[in-house]
């Protein structure tokens, strides 16, 4: 049976609000979030402990040569061909977990904060059901990703190079001009960055579409793009993605001290694991969070009365008994 709690107002809000709204979402429905995203940090995790464990000798022999360099030749291979078989495997493992398991969690995190919106509790089950249930069109969207993502770096990548070859090839005859040619291919090389983060954010939004307008493959592809690349919004939407970009770099950075903490101090890749993966936790449940946020902010503002209609819906989804 569900439990009817206070919906949370339909209402545009600023950058400093979406920041806010979140924050109270993930701090006051910690442990249901929590819930959802342990699938997927948990064999994460695991895996990520195998390989850290795998790469502890290269540090430490590492570590070793830099503060006894006398040594370094008479030190044997940090890791063999056989172990570090092993380690790209536990990898590739990773990897696939997270392209596997990872959009169904997003999906499931997104339906459950539509149904804080709608003022329902969270369930884990029922929100599951939901990602699992639209499996053809998270398939769908995770190809599109890849796509779009792999094409954009592509054409970014080889565009940045050629003109940085060109640069350094005009410097000869204009050091001036070479200059500018080499900062143009720099600050495209900064445009690069956040297209793809752009993107990431519109196949956000599909995701999104998906949990909450229960939407098709080709409408929730066709409405992420819509939502984010527009005269509108997509100003907007590069603070957003400024401000995912600082969240995920100091999270980045706790997580390289944690490592440092960990590895070189303690020396124990399984508390390594452990903290890394409470970090992770965080991270995986306060970003998609937030990004829902968000989507739900650009549907209030241009299609209010149709969110409106959604959340509706999805009040009136039974929850799992207990």
């Amino acid at each position: 049976m569900s439990v009817s709690l206070d919906s949370l107002p339909l209402r545009p809000l600023g950058l400093g609000e979406i920041f806010d709204r979140a924050v109270t979402l993930h701090v006051r429905n910690f442990v249901a979030f929590s819930i959802i995203a342990l699938f997927l940090v948990v064999p994460v995790s695991v895996s990520g402990y195998f390989m850290t464990a795998g790469f502890s000798g290269v540090y430490r022999q590492a570590i070793s040569q830099i503060e006894h360099p006398k040594k370094a030749a008479q030190a044997k291979p940090p890791i063999d061909i056989g172990e570090a078989l092993r380690i790209d495997a536990v990898a590739g493992l990773q990897m696939l977990l997270l392209g596997l398991l990872g959009p169904f969690t997003t999906v499931a995190i997104a339906f459950g904060v539509a149904r804080r919106y709608a003022g329902q509790r969270i369930d884990w089950r029922s929100a599951y059901l939901a990602a699992l249930r639209r499996w053809p069109a998270v398939v769908a969207i995770v190809i599109v990703e890849a796509c779009s993502v792999a094409g954009a770096s592509f054409v970014g990548v080889v565009g940045i190079a050629m003109l940085a070859v060109i640069g350094m090839l005009v410097f000869k005859a204009s050091a001036a001009l070479g200059v500018a040619v080499i900062v143009l291919s720099v600050l495209l090389y900064l445009a690069l960055i956040g297209l793809i983060l752009m993107l990431l954010v519109a196949v956000a939004f599909m995701f999104y579409a998906v949990a909450v307008e229960d939407a098709g493959i080709g409408e929730a592809i066709l409405s992420g793009f819509a939502r984010i690349f527009n005269r509108s919004e997509f100003w907007r939407a590069v603070l957003v993605c400024l401000a995912l970009f600082a969240v995920q770099l100091g999270i980045g950075i706790v997580a390289l001290g944690l490592f440092g903490l960990f590895e070189f101090v303690m020396h124990s890749a399984l508390l390594y694991a452990f903290a890394e993966g409470a970090l992770q936790l965080l991270e995986t449940t306060f970003v998609t969070i937030l990004m829902a946020v968000y989507y739900f902010d650009v549907r209030v503002r241009r299609e209010g009365l149709d969110l409106e209609a959604s959340l509706e819906r999805l009040a009136n989804v039974p929850v799992p008994p207990a």
